[in-house]
């Protein structure tokens, strides 16, 4: 339960750190229409690297991910910004929200991505 609270907090620091990141007026929609830009790829695969990271602490420590990808399965920074552009098509009211929330999108779209069985 502990490591689940500091995996925890490891995704809220990447959430607000975000904001220095990326210019808080732009939103999603723009973060993903930019996704050709090297800046924003390498800011999609650190999110998606460090969310990956702390994913794989939980199930290392016996806590309950909050993603479950197939065991080897290594996700690209491609598939990372196609997951999050997916997610964003389908919830379409999230596309306006300022990308420095895009952090937290792409969790969810991980999440529902790659559900994880019931243990």
């Amino acid at each position: 339960m502990r490591f689940r609270v500091s995996a925890f907090a490891a995704v809220l620091l990447l959430w607000f750190s975000g904001t220095n990141m990326v210019a808080a007026e732009e939103t999603v929609a723009d973060f993903l229409r930019d996704s050709d830009d090297r800046g924003v790829r390498l800011i999609a695969r650190v999110a998606g690297l460090t969310l990956s990271r702390a994913n794989a602490r939980l199930d290392v420590d016996r806590n309950e991910p909050f993603f479950c990808p197939p065991r080897g399965h290594a996700i690209s920074t491609a598939e990372y910004i196609e997951t999050l552009r997916t997610y964003i098509a389908k919830y379409d009211m999230f596309a306006t929200d300022a990308s420095d929330l895009m952090p937290m999108h792409m969790l969810s779209a991980l999440i529902e991505k790659y559900p994880c069985p019931a243990r």
